[in-house]
């Protein structure tokens, strides 16, 4: 294709140094001087055999020259295309961990308790919060004023706290563990304080916080202490080594209400690793986000109507996993859902199938927690036990 434009190029120019030359003739009959007609014609000529020569040594390089781009391009093109579909499949995998694909047993394993409502060390009465660690949870036995020690895959657990004299508990809702003093933290709900009880000593108590109202709790890793106060509309946080007195309000703290700065009845919260509040705010049926320093909530989960598949309802405990999924036990519904945060996808219900005391049913479900193998945790309160989920590898 290229030769023949070249040649047709050629023809033209001939065609052209014709004219001139007639051109020239008529410039002699004019008067030209032979040796301005020659000196003419020889620049005519020159012209000509540089074009020629130009057209025979070019044309071999420039087919040649787009011959090896071709190749490249063509190998280009097939390495871009091998490269863009092994990155495809690379983030599909990804994708597929950590979203729908992950799932868990619906059947549940009683992992404490189980044995009716009691007040034997086989049995609990209506426990609200819990915190595992390792192979060990410790369970705010609420209905029984203590708090409970279990070994995994144990018969029965340990009391740790005593359920009579001037430290006794009235209807405690969470514990957390505080490792560097080998004691455990415990919102005394109806006394309206904060303890610490010595886990090797159970004479050992000490009140941190005193006439507060209170929920839930969680430790951070700067030992700043976080507390929800449903009554107050707020969480709070203290510093463990200097706990008297008002501490600091990191979420709410502006009264009852549905905008994003209020709260009504804020229980369970989850604390990630970059100070971000979690929170279930009971009586409004939703979950807020609260980031560090705000001022303000971001709505992530929400109750999106009775005629719809699933909505929040009466939700209580809280947690992400490590994909940052939210999971939601909710009470009302009894079942724990999934809720995604940026809300683009709809919630999924992972576990808890009907009310009742079958091993895929739950009773008003509270606090949720995962172990390091992703199995899933709920406390299963009106049922008295403490179910496991195991996780779908």
């Amino acid at each position: 294709m290229e030769i023949s434009l070249f040649i047709l190029q050629i023809l033209n120019l001939s065609s052209f140094l014709i004219k001139v030359k007639n051109m020239n003739e008529h410039s002699l009959r004019n008067g030209l001087s032979t040796v301005q007609n020659r000196k003419i014609q020889l620049i005519t000529i020159g012209i000509v055999l540089l074009i020629i020569t130009c057209t025979v040594i070019v044309i071999p390089i420039v087919l040649l020259t787009k011959h090896n781009t071709q190749i490249e391009t063509t190998r280009a093109i097939s390495i871009t295309t091998i490269a863009t579909t092994t990155t495809i499949t690379t983030l599909f995998k990804i994708n597929l961990s950590n979203t729908s694909v992950r799932s868990w047993n619906p059947n549940g394993i009683t992992i404490a308790a189980g044995n009716g409502q009691g007040n034997k060390t086989n049995q609990l009465s209506r426990p609200i919060g819990f915190y595992i660690d390792d192979k060990t949870i410790y369970i705010a036995d609420s209905g029984n004023n203590r708090i409970v020690q279990w070994e995994f895959n144990a018969t029965y657990g340990k009391i740790i706290t005593e359920s009579t004299g001037r430290n006794q508990l009235s209807n405690p809702t969470d514990v957390v563990l505080d490792k560097k003093n080998q004691s455990i933290i415990i919102c005394d709900e109806a006394n309206r304080r904060i303890i610490r009880w010595s886990i090797e000593n159970s004479d050992q108590q000490e009140i941190i916080i005193s006439n507060r109202n209170c929920f839930s709790l969680v430790i951070d890793n700067q030992r700043y202490l976080y507390v929800s106060n449903p009554i107050k509309n707020e969480i709070r946080k203290w510093n463990l080594e200097d706990s008297n007195n008002d501490g600091i309000i990191v979420a709410g703290g502006f009264g009852e209400g549905t905008n994003e700065n209020h709260f009504n009845y804020p229980t369970f919260f989850f604390l990630d690793q970059h100070f971000s509040l979690y929170i279930t705010d009971r009586n409004n049926n939703r979950a807020m986000k609260w980031f560090k320093n705000a001022t303000k909530g971001i709505l992530i989960a929400e109750n999106i109507g009775q005629n719809k598949v699933i909505n929040s309802h009466d939700p209580t405990g809280v947690i992400l996993d490590r994909f940052h999924q939210i999971f939601i036990a909710d009470r009302f519904t009894n079942r724990i859902v999934r809720w995604h945060e940026n809300r683009d996808r709809r919630p999924v219900i992972i576990v808890g199938y009907g009310n009742g005391a079958d091993m895929h049913c739950l009773n008003r479900p509270h606090d949720v927690s995962f172990d390091t193998d992703d199995n899933l945790y709920v406390v299963d309160t009106d049922n008295h036990r403490i179910q496991k989920y195991l996780f779908n590898k």
